[in-house]
């Protein structure tokens, strides 16, 4: 071996502590045929010898076992250790690991809320660290007030070291959120079964489609002797559903919706999507549990060119749309997406919560 090899690897192992985060090296064995696989010399590197390593690094003794390295090669800093692999083909490897780098102060106090949940160990875990970190495998669920030491370490099975950072997690953004002044499905499920329960015949039922959106006013259309019907806009904001990746239903408007059925009242599903992923969208509904048999109407575009009301106006023209529930005020007329100033439909708000009802979307 080199003495400039048997440097190099002195410096490799010198700038470890330097790394943040989890630190883990593998570092080739120096064999008598020099470092492997590299160019150390300027010339083209040449394989070493399989087989027994003339030189076993390991930084976790007190010193080199070769004299020769003892001013390349320092000793291993606190909480750090080596593990010796042997590869398929014979190299030996040595494998440094340790501790990560203790969060800030900011970080901890954002990270670690006033209850604090600490999941059972895996059997193939063992605590390694603090004892705040231990909990036994065969104990269940355990909710602590105290703030905990954190981060907490653990060495996997394998001699892998994790550290553990708690804290609760950011709420979910984008598609799914809650729109303001969301309190759950129950305003819409009671307003759409009194609505769609009234008799066809002696009595007002009043449809949540607008009589004329250009003049701006509160005032819905006569249902006639149309059935009821609950109309749900199944599209992201002003995006478009993909019924590919969307699988997941609050369970509390999949039992809203169960509910409706058996009062008589039609549950019908609008995008923006094309009438040829009907197949795709059928399926993301059943799977998610929003229409476990596959009846529920669909109004898709039968062509990319047509508009969203197009098809609220043909499903109404076959229906008493007694309630429109979507994501956004736009999902109801398509009058909020070419208002220049939106405080000029300030008078429609009336019927939020009165046939319009503005929930999260239905399928994430």
């Amino acid at each position: 071996m080199t003495r400039r090899a048997r440097l190099l690897a002195g410096a490799l192992l010198a700038a470890m502590p330097l790394l943040s985060g989890c630190v883990a090296a593998a570092i080739p064995v120096l064999a008598a045929g020099g470092v492997l696989g590299t160019q150390v010399d300027g010339k083209d590197a040449q394989p070493a010898s399989r087989g027994q390593p003339r030189v076993s690094i390991d930084t976790s003794r007190p010193g080199p076992t070769d004299p020769d390295l003892a001013t390349a090669t320092p000793s291993p800093p606190p909480g750090m250790y080596t593990r010796s692999i042997t590869l398929a083909n014979g190299t030996k490897m040595e494998v440094m690991a340790g501790p990560l780098a203790p969060p800030s102060a900011a970080t901890t106090q954002a990270l670690a809320p006033a209850s604090v949940q600490t999941l059972p160990v895996a059997a193939d875990m063992s605590a390694t660290a603090s004892p705040a970190a231990t909990q036994p495998a065969d104990q269940p669920l355990v909710t602590s007030t105290a703030q905990p030491a954190f981060p907490a370490s653990r060495t996997l099975e394998d001699g892998t070291r994790v550290q553990i950072v708690a804290g609760a997690l950011p709420p979910p953004s984008g598609a799914g959120m809650a729109p303001a002044g969301f309190a759950g499905y129950d305003d819409l499920y009671g307003y759409s079964q009194r609505v769609g329960t009234l008799p066809i015949a002696g009595s007002e039922r009043l449809s949540a489609m607008l009589s004329d959106s250009g003049m701006l006013a509160p005032t819905t259309r006569e249902c006639s002797v149309h059935p009821a019907a609950v109309l749900i806009d199944l599209d992201p904001g002003a995006g478009v559903l993909d019924p590919a990746k969307a699988i997941h239903a609050d369970p509390k408007l999949v039992e809203a919706l169960a509910r409706l059925r058996t009062e008589g009242v039609t549950i019908a599903w609008i995008s923006a999507n094309t009438a040829d992923r009907a197949g795709a969208v059928r399926r993301a509904l059943i799977a998610s549990g929003l229409d476990t048999v596959g009846r529920d109407e669909l109004a898709l575009l039968r062509y990319p060119e047509e508009r969203k009301q197009t098809r609220r106006e043909d499903l109404a023209k076959e229906y008493c749309v007694v309630a429109i529930a979507g994501d956004e005020r736009g999902d109801f007329d398509e009058l909020f997406q070419y208002l220049k100033d939106p405080a000029a439909a300030a008078p429609l708000e009336p019927l939020i919560g009165n046939g319009w009802f503005l929930i999260p979307q239905p399928l994430t």
